[in-house]
């Protein structure tokens, strides 16, 4: 498979994450985290002997979606708040302690995920979704501006179209602690990411590099190396 070769190739450098490389590598495992194969599960979505954690086999369900929904609710029924930090794949059940870990992410953005969309590999999210624009704004408290999207990536969709397009109509600049900006100081780069990040066949592909500048395409992501240097 070329992408486990590439692998290869890239996982012995000494690399960045965010250099050339370390981007390469990244979509490389995300080619490979799309293919379809059985079920692998994170600790917050293990089943017991292959049942939810309600006793209801696992198999007739999204995973994603009851093991999430039923862990929560069996901690809410005893401490009126949980939530999951899929990052740390642990789950918080005090909303103080959730607000300062959240705050902790938010105090070393270098460490968060490159992405920023919901991504779901074998009925299990590896990548919470985020909102671009809370996570740029300082005005919000931090469990806001750490808001997951972790089971409908159509949700975390359609917010940040309604965010891109209010963009576009006051004209102005988006921070985002994950790809820090100024970086991205327009809505035409933002809305080049948010478009790679929701790629799934090779015509939408070229369709949103055929909408985009190609020095911004060249700005924003680099070609990638041939295997072995």
């Amino acid at each position: 498979m070329p992408e486990r070769d590439l692998l290869a190739d890239l996982l012995s450098m000494k690399v960045e994450l965010r250099s050339t490389e370390g981007r390469a590598a990244l979509r490389a495992l995300d080619s490979i985290c799309r293919q379809k194969g059985h079920v692998a599960y994170r600790k917050s979505f293990m089943p017991i002997e292959d049942r939810c954690i309600c006793g209801v086999k696992i198999e007739r369900f999204d995973l994603t979606l009851i093991t999430f929904q039923r862990r929560r609710q069996k901690s809410l029924s005893v401490t009126y708040f949980a939530d999951l930090c899929l990052n740390w794949d642990s789950w918080f059940r005090s909303e103080n302690e959730w607000q300062d870990h959240c705050l902790e992410h938010l105090n070393t953005p270098g460490l968060l995920p490159l992405r920023c969309d919901l991504l779901i590999f074998r009925n299990v999210p590896i990548n919470a979704g985020f909102c671009l624009f809370f996570l740029g704004d300082s005005s919000l408290p931090a469990k806001i501006r750490m808001k997951q999207y972790l089971t409908n990536k159509s949700e975390w969709i359609k917010e940040m179209e309604s965010r891109l397009v209010e963009l576009e109509k006051t004209n102005s600049t988006c921070e985002c602690a994950i790809l820090y900006a100024p970086l991205h100081d327009n809505v035409e780069e933002l809305r080049f990411i948010f478009r790679t990040f929701t790629v799934t066949t090779g015509a939408t592909t070229e369709r949103v590099k055929s909408e985009t500048s190609p020095n911004l395409r060249q700005r924003l992501i680099p070609e990638r190396p041939a295997p072995g240097k």
